[in-house]
C-alpha cells in the first residue's frame, strides 16, 4: 500500500474540517486526535505546516483554538471555500 502524500493529507484534513464546520458552524473545533486519525504523524505535521503558512498565520486554511495546539478549527478565509466541499 502506498503511504499517503502531504497533498492527500491537506486535502483530507481540509475536508474534515469543514465537514465540521458545516455541522457546527464557526465555532466548530476539532482535536488534534480526530484531525489526525488515520495519517502518519509525520504527514500530518507536514500537512499542518503546509496549511499553516510560513509565518504560521492564524487566517491560513486552520487555526490554533487560544493556542491550544491540540485543538484546532477551518480558518476564516477559508470558511467560504466550503461549500462546494462534499
Amino acid at each position: 500500500m502506498n503511504q499517503m502524500t502531504i497533498e492527500e493529507a491537506t486535502t483530507l484534513l481540509f475536508r474534515r474540517l469543514c465537514n465540521d464546520f458545516k455541522t457546527r458552524g464557526k465555532e466548530a473545533e476539532m482535536s488534534r486526535q480526530s484531525l489526525g486519525s488515520g495519517i502518519p504523524e509525520e504527514i500530518f505535521m507536514a500537512a499542518l505546516r503546509q496549511m499553516r503558512g510560513p509565518a504560521n498565520d492564524q487566517d491560513m486554511q486552520v487555526e490554533f483554538i487560544e493556542r491550544n495546539a491540540d485543538r484546532m478549527r477551518l480558518g476564516a478565509s477559508w470558511r467560504g471555500r466550503c461549500a462546494n466541499e462534499k
